[in-house]
C-alpha cells in the first residue's frame, strides 16, 4: 500500500534529498513529522497519486532552515476508498477506511 522510507540526507548532493512516499493508489492523507521533543518539524495534507510523491525537503515547516541531523517520529494516515478496496469498517459514514503507519525516520547531511 504505502512504501515509506526509514531514512533520507537532504544536503544538496541531488541522492536521498526528498522524504518521498510511493502509493499503489491515490489517496487522501495526513503526514506529521516530530522531533524528539514531540515539536512538529513538518505538516502535510491533501492527495498522494500513484507511484511517488516528493513531500518534505526537511525544512522546519518546509522552509529554508533546514532540521538537524537526527531521528524523528512520523504518523502518517491515509484513507482507502471503499469503492477500491475491501476494508472494514464500524462506521458506515466514512468514506474510506483509515489507516495509520508509524515510526522512525533517520536524518542524515
Amino acid at each position: 500500500m504505502a512504501r515509506i522510507p526509514n531514512f533520507f540526507t537532504p544536503n544538496g548532493d541531488g541522492t536521498n534529498d526528498i522524504f518521498s512516499i510511493s502509493v499503489n493508489l491515490s489517496v487522501e492523507y495526513n503526514l506529521n513529522i516530530l522531533n524528539r521533543w514531540g515539536n512538529v518539524m513538518f505538516h502535510d495534507e491533501g492527495k498522494l497519486n500513484e507511484g511517488k510523491n516528493d513531500l518534505w525537503n526537511g525544512g522546519v515547516h518546509n522552509g529554508s532552515e533546514k532540521v538537524t541531523d537526527g531521528t524523528y517520529f512520523y504518523k502518517f494516515r491515509f484513507v482507502l476508498d471503499k469503492n477500491e478496496v475491501k476494508c472494514q469498517n464500524s462506521n458506515p459514514t466514512t468514506i474510506g477506511c483509515e489507516v495509520v503507519k508509524e515510526g522512525f525516520l533517520e536524518v542524515r547531511k
